[in-house]
């Protein structure tokens, strides 16, 4: 059963033995980073950029390598002025697997707040 606040892929699992229908004590899924992703997204709207960058990283060490994690890291960057950062994660979410023209929905594809556009090189 999925946490039916937001889209369940996205949130709190609680398991369920079928068999006995007895609740799982441990999550059979880990946690994601998309409420950290959201807020992220939140405080950057917000102009709030170091805590919009202090939740992103923190999806990310969730989530792991993600092209929209990244993509999003680095618009946090080139609002901060730090442009060789924001370019090491726009090369970082190539390397995540991001193709150029694609466009990318963020948080998820479930919940999008915005999209993102992978550039081409340069």
């Amino acid at each position: 059963m999925g946490d039916p606040r937001i889209p369940a892929p996205q949130g709190r699992y609680l398991g369920f033995d079928a068999r006995t229908e007895s609740p799982i004590a441990e999550s059979p899924l880990p946690p994601t980073g998309f409420h950290q992703s959201a807020l992220g997204y939140e405080h950057f709207v917000a102009g709030r950029y170091m805590e919009a960058l202090l939740a992103l990283e923190e999806a990310l060490a969730l989530d792991g390598e993600s092209a929209p994690l990244r993509l999003m890291l680095a618009q946090v960057h080139s609002a901060l002025g730090h442009g060789n950062a924001a370019r090491a994660q726009v090369e970082q979410a190539r390397a995540a697997g991001g193709r150029p023209g694609a466009r990318i929905p963020f948080p998820s594809a479930i919940k999008p707040l915005t999209y993102l556009t992978m550039c081409e090189a340069g």
